[in-house]
């Protein structure tokens, strides 16, 4: 599958589709197959670009410290590469860190654009929960035993109740190549060293929309509420009963509100 250079590193894309182009910017430690579950719907619309960020999946692991910055410009390589003028494009999590970023250096590649579940104010909890993760996995704990320990903060609660949605989450994640060391410490810098409440956006003049998810706990609704608030005209939109991973938990729900943002 494809690979292209830049930024000096390599980065793994795919194309599927065609229309107008619309490009999906992934989270932490999510590879491009994140997608799948709305990938073909999105197709029958759009000419879809997925990609893995710099740090994970067939995509180049710099040994290197990275940027947030660094990461939106692979985004315009990306898209020079393949000759995208402009897109529509939706960041999730630490994908909408790279988006807010774009937003701020190159709106004028920009023609829509959704900032979804990206975190403005740290959740103690979470912060807590991460902490004791990190220590765990220098632990010989079983890799699913992992897994399950962080589904309470990216589910919401009618999800887990769902035992075959939880395993097949699981399994999902389980048969991934493992993410190298360097490439999630890299990401984890990346997203520390990003300036979450420093943003200055009201020059950005293009229809921008805040996604949140009511029963997040790692990007509250308040973050998605803050978002729009400090960009002229955006909007905010909050999916009910769904936790962090939209795309995952109610693919159909996140499909209709790509769709909507796109034609409104």
């Amino acid at each position: 599958m494809p690979t292209i250079k830049v930024n000096n590193i390599n980065l793994y894309y795919q194309q599927h589709g065609q229309g107008p182009d619309l490009v999906m910017v992934a989270g932490l430690s999510a590879p491009h197959t994140t997608w799948l579950k709305i990938l073909d719907a999105l197709s029958q619309h759009f000419r879809v670009t997925i990609f893995d960020n710099r740090g994970v999946g067939e995509s180049g692991i710099p040994e290197t410290p990275y940027t947030i910055a660094d990461m939106a410009q692979d985004v315009i390589g990306l898209m020079d590469h393949l000759n995208i003028e402009k897109a529509y494009v939706y960041g999730h999590s630490m994908g909408g860190f790279i988006m807010q970023h774009l937003l701020q250096h190159h709106a004028d590649r920009i023609t829509k654009a959704i900032v979804s579940c990206a975190s403005v104010f740290p959740d103690p909890g979470y912060e807590l929960h991460k902490q004791v993760q990190t220590e765990l996995t220098k632990l010989a704990i079983p890799p699913e035993l992992l897994i399950r320990n962080n589904l309470p903060f990216l589910f919401g609660k009618g999800f887990l109740s769902e035992a075959d949605r939880v395993n097949e989450f699981v399994q999902l994640v389980m048969t991934r190549p493992a993410q190298p060391p360097a490439g999630f410490n890299g990401q984890i810098a990346a997203i520390k060293a990003f300036a979450r409440q420093q943003l200055k956006f009201e020059s950005i003049n293009l229809p921008v929309l805040a996604l949140g998810c009511s029963e997040d706990r790692i990007a509250t609704p308040e973050s998605a509420k803050f978002i729009a608030g400090k960009i002229p005209n955006a909007q905010c939109h909050i999916i009910e009963n769904c936790g962090h991973i939209p795309h995952l938990e109610k693919p159909d729900v996140l499909m209709q509100v790509l769709m909507d943002f796109y034609l409104g």
